[in-house]
């Protein structure tokens, strides 16, 4: 504690290029600290996405052969007035809209449930 106008100093030998705070209350520690947590929080989720979405993005042509052999393509309906005959090539474009869960919920080499939209590309013969 001091008084208005008085002057305080911190002198030490150490030379970790560390930025002092200075803070008015202990909320305001507080208020700090938790800003830092959400920022460390954020910039992890954004990493942990990029890498996923790398991931993914190299694994573009499993990614199409999982969806060529799952997908059930109907007669109608796909395209309005035609009749879909055949679908001869399905690509995979891109991977987009990767979405983890937050990494402070995740724990090491633990399988963890994520989504993301697969741009893909239909040559179909219409009737």
């Amino acid at each position: 504690m001091a008084a208005k106008g008085d002057v305080g100093a911190l002198v030490t030998r150490a030379r970790a290029g560390v930025e002092l705070q200075i803070f008015r209350s202990v909320k305001d520690v507080f208020d700090s600290l938790v800003r830092a947590a959400a920022d460390y929080t954020k910039d992890q989720w954004i990493a942990m996405t990029a890498r996923v979405q790398n991931s993914l993005q190299s694994r573009l042509k499993e990614i199409e052969k999982f969806v060529v052999e799952m997908l059930e393509i109907p007669e109608w309906g796909l395209v309005r007035g035609a009749r879909v005959v055949a679908v001869p090539r399905i690509e995979a474009v891109a991977v987009e809209g990767v979405r983890v869960p937050n990494p402070l919920e995740v724990r090491t080499l633990e399988r963890v449930r994520l989504s993301f939209d697969v741009q893909m590309t239909f040559h179909a013969i219409l009737v």
